[in-house]
C-alpha cells in the first residue's frame, strides 16, 4: 500500500464512553468487547457486485478492501484507493457495523470522508 493517496476513510466511536469509564467500568468493558464483536463480523460481511452491462458478478469480503487501526473504542478504517469497488466496501462496511452495534445496543458514532490519508503502519501516523 502507498503511503500516501486518495481513499475512502471512515472513523468510529463509542458515544458517551469517557464517562461510562468514570462511572462504570464494568458497562464500558462490556461494550468494548461489543464493538469488538460487531466490527470483525461486519468485516466478514461478504457482498456481490453485478455490472449492468453484462450482468457479471463479483463476490467479496468487505474486510478485504480495507485496513484498520483500533485503539480503546476508536476505530480508524480506510481504503487502499478510491476504486468503486473500495466505496461500495466502506459504504457496506458501514451499513453493517451500525445495524450490528444497534443490534448489540452499542451506542456508535461515525463519519466517513474520501480525500487524500496518508498511512505509516510501521509507526502507527495516520
Amino acid at each position: 500500500m502507498e503511503p500516501r493517496g486518495t481513499r475512502y476513510v471512515g472513523f468510529f466511536d463509542i458515544l458517551g464512553m469517557s464517562d461510562l469509564i468514570l462511572h462504570n467500568h464494568a458497562k464500558a468493558w462490556e461494550l468494548l468487547g461489543s464493538l469488538r464483536q460487531a466490527f470483525y463480523e461486519s468485516l466478514n460481511v461478504e457482498s456481490t457486485v453485478t455490472a449492468e452491462g453484462d450482468g457479471s458478478t463479483v463476490k467479496f469480503k468487505l474486510g478485504d478492501q480495507l485496513r484498520h487501526f483500533t485503539f480503546s473504542d476508536s476505530i480508524l478504517v480506510f481504503t487502499n484507493s478510491d476504486s468503486i469497488t473500495d466505496l461500495l466496501s466502506i459504504v457496506g462496511f458501514c451499513s453493517d457495523f451500525f445495524a450490528t452495534t444497534f443490534g448489540l445496543c452499542v451506542p456508535i458514532r461515525g463519519a466517513v470522508v474520501h480525500g487524500e490519508f496518508w498511512v505509516n503502519f510501521q509507526h502507527s501516523v495516520f
